[in-house]
Parts: C-alpha cells; structure tokens; sequence
C-alpha cells in the first residue's frame, strides 16, 4: 500500500503493541486511509478516517490514542460488517458512513450510534443500537433490528423503500422521519413487525403494507405530523397493549389480533375498517372510521362499520350497519359509567336503561352528534355473566336507546338480536329497525321488560391493598337499593384450576350487609387469610339483591407483600389510627383459643366488647364502630386462652371526631 495516502488494502489480523511506533496507532496518527479497505480482523477499531471499512472478526471500538484522541469513526465510502463474530461499538465512538452500510453476517451493536448517508443492506445478523439510513434504500435479506433497545431510522425526506427476500422484516424500536416523503414496500415485503415503540414524523405517508405491533411488553406510537399509514395491527401480549401517543390515521384497516389498543380525544386513531375485536383485543378509548386523506385521494369507509371498542377490562362492540355517506367521519367510544347518573327520563315504551354503560357517537371534532340521519347501529351486550342488566330474552325485551343530550329522554329505535357479534361471549348484538336521526349522540341498551330494571348497586370503585394485617379491600357504591348484601370471591393465580372460591358473604358477616343509601355508601373488609408474600391473588365482588339475584360487579389483582402465614399471637396496629367512627383491629391467633377483645377508656374503664369468642388458628380483622363514643385515646386489649399459652397484649387508638 501507498503509505502515504492509504491506497489499496491494510489488513489487521493480529494483536499489535499499541505503545509502539509499529501498531496501529502509529498507523493511525501517521497515515490517512483516503483510498482502499481497512480491514479489521481482531480487536478494536480505532477513532479515525477511513476511506472503505470492513469489520471481520473486531469485537469494538476506541478512541484513537493521539495528541488530540479521535472517538468518531468516519467513513467516507461503505462500511461491511462480515464474519459471524459479534461487533459492539462504544457508546463514545460514533460512526458516520457517507456510502452504503451491508451486514453479511454476525451481530453488530452500535451503542454509539451509526448514521448512514447511503443505504443499508442486511443479509444476515441481528443489527442493535441507534441506526440512521438517510439514502432511502433499506435491503432485508435476512437477520432482523430486532435488538432491545436498539431504534433503525429510515431518514430520508423525500422517498424510502424496504425491499429484500424477508416478507415481515423484524424491528425494535422503527423511526420514520420522512418529512414530506414517504415509505413504500416493495414486493415480497409486505408488513413490517415492531417490537418495539414506533414513531411517524413528517406530512408524508407510508404508501402501502401493514405495521404490526407485536411486542411482549407495552408499546406506544410517537411522533409529530399529519402522515398516514396504509394497514395497522395490534398483536401485544402485554396486559397493557399499545398507547397512541400521538394521533394516527389508517387508510386501510385496523386490525385487532391480540392486545388493547389505548387512544385519547387527543391521541386518536383513524381508519377506514376494522377487522377483529374480542375481550383481549379492542380499542380503550375512542375510535374514528370514516374518510382518510384529502378530497382528492379520500379513502372511505365501507359498511358495515365495526367499532371493536371497550373501557378498561370491559368490551362492548358497536356497529354502524348503514348508513347515507360513507365518507362520513363518525367517532365511538364505550363509557363504562352508568347514563342514569345524568338523571335522564324514558320515553316511547321504555321500562328501563343500562346502569353499567353507555356509547357516545360524534363527528370528527367530538363535540357533535355524528349520527347520520338514516344510520343503522348495533350494540354489543353480555347475558352471562350478568354484567347488563338482562335477566332473560324470551320474549325479546332489548331496544336499542339513544338521545341527543346524556341527561335528556332515551326513546327506543327498535330491536332485533344478532347472535353473534364481533367477538362478543356469552351474549351478542341488538340491532336498530327504525331509522336514526341527525340529533342523537349517546346510545345505551334499553328494555321493555320491567324486571330488567337497572340492578340494585352501582359501584363506584373496587380497590385492594396489601398490608401486614392481610389484603384490604375497599369499594365504594354511588346508590344502593334493595339489595341484600355482598360476596366476597377469591382465587389464587396460577394453582390448581384457579376456580373461585367464597371466603366471606353479607349473611355470616354484618359488615358485608348492604346500607342501602341512595347516596352511595363505602366498604372495607381484611382477607387475613394465611398467606406468604409474593402470593398473587384475585377478588371478584358479587351484590345479591333482595329478589335473589346475583350481579357480578368487578375483579381486582392483588400481589401479598407481607407474609401472613401465623407463627405465633400477635396483636397488630389498628388501621386507620386515628379513626373515625370505624376502625378495624387485626390480630392472629396460633392456636384455637378463647378469645376476647375488649375496649377500654382512659379512665380504665371498659366501653366496649368487640370479639367474646371461641376462634380457630388463623389471622384476624374485626371492625370497631365508635360512633357513640367521645374523641380521645382509647386502648384495646386481646386475651387469647389457648392450649399452650394464654395471650394478654393491649395497643393504643385514637378516636378523633
């Protein structure tokens, strides 16, 4: 080679001294590779020019070790990484490529990230780090940017293509920034897969194929500008899906695999069709069908028109069957709140509404109805479990109901049922038969049959906590009417067949008696079971009306933190201290004993029994009720007679009113 100028090859194939005149740095600081291949077969590459750069059998990378030490590594032609040996460059040693990027094999990382002028090629390997392609070309041939952590960002603002043999290329996390440009992909590439987070920026659009979110944790969907996307799919297994995180429009369809799909009124998704929907795949918030793009390139809806929508853990579809415009832009979003809190009134025949939930429909802008006056809708309800209200379909009770204002009167606009519909278990859709008009905007399930009065208890809030005394659970009741009382169910994750189990109900425990206030009322109850920490457990919370019937309102997960597995007698904190009027008073017992908790006032008198009982081995938690006492500090004492040992422990309260 000229050692002047660097033409022709220099192979490094062997460890040099790098203190030495001889080594590489001597090369380094002596030489400019301005012509030729630099081939490095062994250690690091070092901060420099380079005019073509090959990696084969280097495992990083370094800051050169001159006077001035050079971290980036610049390349003026092409850079090949070759070899099966894996390659990680520093997270200080930027590379820059002004030519063309091919991996032909092996993993390379570029923690310092790798930014590309030309185009990228990858035959085989798995490519991570940050990796920016500006020349509009990105060749999948083989391997995958499915590293974690890793971002691949196609650059080019004025047109990109994906080309290459693998048909559904893999990524981690996908950056287009495309400005006004666009991404096409070119047969037999037809979708690409995200692992990871994807971002759109730019007013340019993605002119064709599918982007398939299938990560095993939650996913988002970044960035800014007014750019589109031909096909979406949900495919997330995690339990909290995809988030929006910015607005996004489809011109085909969304399809929903697998996952929650989470949107906002801000955060929005657009689309011309659906396809898929059930209780483990559909859209948390509000979705948008109707025309995407401008006038001159719209892309309408076709009808029927599903809305795979649900609220949290509730999935309820909608469905625009017909309709006068399928360029129309109509928006539906499932609230999983009762419509009756608005005071609405009944009209046309109708006995009674849902008290679980309804829909709203607007216009684009999700201030206006979005009704079109002619519209068909179908609504999606559960019979089993008991969870709308519908006690039976014979003879076919269910309407359709709407009204233009949440507070204002809900007519009826005819009903027939759809049995099956859009994924919907254990019930099914009830259709619209008289025409809808231009004014109505919220949709419930309405009923003609008086015994499908909304059920006794609307429940607010179901919440459960891990404490020392076992886990609390809490709820909270916005009105209650006739309605016997509670049943608490539980089931403990991944043993046996997971089947639930009553461990405590209103008709052997007072306090799960129900108070019947119109306002809504508030309840706690300890499950001081003997568990150890790190157990995973589930509640379901029943209400049982004064007619018998049950109503399934709402599970919560609960992982114990504290062990309550009982070694011994223990009188514990009570909680909350202070308290007012009620409190509740944990204690274990070792053994069966003789048990008795009494209350005790400053003076040492006794004010109050709350336990006079023979109990079992096991953890407790009894409720105290002061409400006929002063405020002031009070002492509780626990006397335990068991076989071994008697037990005598007393603890402080405050009672503060």
């Amino acid at each position: 080679m000229d050692n002047e100028n660097g033409a022709g090859e220099l192979i490094i194939n062997s460890t040099l001294d790098f203190s030495s005149a001889p080594g590489v740095q001597w090369l380094s600081a002596n030489t400019d590779f301005t012509a030729g291949t630099v081939e490095y077969q062994t250690g690091n590459i070092y901060g420099d020019t380079y005019a073509n750069l090959e990696i084969n059998g280097a495992t990083g990378t370094q800051n050169s070790n001159d006077a001035t030490p050079v971290s980036t590594i610049t390349v003026t032609g092409n850079l090949t990484k070759l070899g099966s040996t894996a390659f990680t460059s520093a997270s200080s040693n930027p590379i820059t490529v002004s030519g063309n990027y091919t991996n032909t094999a092996g993993d390379a990382t570029y923690d310092g990230g790798l930014t590309v002028a030309g185009n990228a090629t990858i035959t085989a390997g798995n490519v991570g780090g940050t990796v920016t392609v500006s020349g509009g070309t990105l060749t999948m041939n083989g391997g995958s940017f499915n590293v974690s952590g890793g971002t691949l960002t196609l650059n080019n603002g004025s047109s990109n293509t994906i080309n290459g043999s693998v048909a559904s290329p893999i990524f981690n996390n996908l950056v287009f920034n495309i400005g006004t440009g666009s991404v096409t992909m070119n047969q037999p590439v037809t979708s690409v897969q995200v692992r990871g987070d994807f971002t759109l920026t730019g007013s340019g659009n993605v002119t064709n194929g599918e982007i398939i979110m299938n990560g095993s944790n939650p996913q988002a969907v970044l960035g800014l500008g007014s750019g589109t996307i031909q096909n979406f799919r949900i495919d997330n297994s995690s339990s909290a899906g995809v988030t929006l995180n910015r607005a996004l429009s489809a011109r085909g369809t969304l399809t929903l695999t697998n996952g929650r799909l989470n949107t906002s009124a801000t955060n929005i998704m657009s689309c011309t069709g659906t396809s898929g929907g059930s209780l483990t795949a559909y859209v948390n918030g509000p979705l948008q069908i109707g025309q995407v793009g401008t006038a001159t390139a719209s892309y309408p809806k076709n009808y029927p028109v599903g809305y795979p929508v649900g609220d949290v853990n509730v999935y309820r579809p909608f469905q625009i069957t017909t309709g006068p415009n399928e360029n129309a832009v109509q928006r539906v979003q499932l609230i999983n709140s009762s419509p009756l809190s608005a005071n609405p009134t009944l009209g046309g025949g109708l006995s009674a509404i849902s008290a679980f939930r309804y829909w709203e429909l607007t216009d684009n802008t999700g201030n206006a109805a979005g009704t079109q006056a002619g519209d068909q809708v179908v609504l999606g309800y559960v019979l089993d479990p008991v969870d709308d209200g519908i006690n039976n379909l014979s003879p076919y009770p269910l309407r359709v109901a709407a009204c233009s204002t949440l507070g204002g009167e809900y007519s009826p606009y005819g009903g027939t049922n759809i049995a099956s519909f859009l994924g919907v278990i254990g019930g099914g859709g009830v259709q619209s038969t008289t025409p809808l008009t231009a004014d109505l905007r919220f949709y419930t399930l309405g009923s003609v049959n008086a015994s499908d009065a909304p059920l006794p208890v609307e429940l607010i809030s179901f919440t459960g906590v891990s404490s020392r005394a076992g886990v609390v659970l809490s709820w909270e009741t916005a009105s209650e009417r006739e309605s016997a009382g509670f049943v608490i169910n539980r089931r403990i994750v991944g043993i046996g067949s997971g089947e639930w189990q009553v461990i405590d109900d209103y008709t052997r425990n007072p306090n799960l008696r129900a108070k019947n206030s119109l306002n809504g009322a508030k309840y706690t109850y300890t499950d001081a079971s003997d568990l150890p920490a790190g157990t995973v457990l589930e509640y379901r919370l029943d209400e049982v009306s004064f007619s018998g019937a049950i109503e399934r309102l709402r599970e919560v997960r609960v992982e114990t933190r504290f062990s309550t597995v009982v070694t011994d007698f223990a009188l514990e904190q009570n909680y909350p201290n202070p308290f007012n009027p009620t409190t509740s008073i944990p204690y274990q017992l070792k053994e069966r004993a003789k048990v008795t908790l009494d209350i005790y006032n400053t003076l040492g008198q006794k004010v109050a029994t709350v336990v006079d009982a023979v109990q079992e081995r096991g953890n407790y938690a009894v409720n105290f009720n002061a409400a006929s006492l002063a405020s002031g500090m009070y002492f509780y004492r626990l006397t335990a007679q068991g076989a071994s040992q008697t037990f005598v422990q007393t603890r402080k309260m405050m009672l503060l009113k």
